[in-house]
């Protein structure tokens, strides 16, 4: 069977034509680079670092994101 229109196979799997599949890194700052072994995140800055946990890997990365200071 066919995809349906309007999408397409990806190594994510089935998605939207329209949507972009970037490299987690395309999509940070420089100054701002991924890290890993965090053990506990500072409390929320509204104009801190992004954190990402792993219950946000399948949700909108633009909101309900913890932000940290540096």
């Amino acid at each position: 069977m066919g995809l349906k229109q309007g999408y397409k196979q990806t190594e994510m799997g089935t998605i939207p034509e329209d949507w972009i599949v970037p490299e987690l890194a395309e999509v940070t700052r420089s100054d701002s680079p991924i890290c890993y072994g965090i053990v506990q995140v500072g409390p929320y800055d509204r104009d801190g670092v992004p954190v990402l946990a792993i219950k946000n890997l399948n949700s909108d990365y633009n909101s309900n994101i913890h932000r940290a200071s540096i």
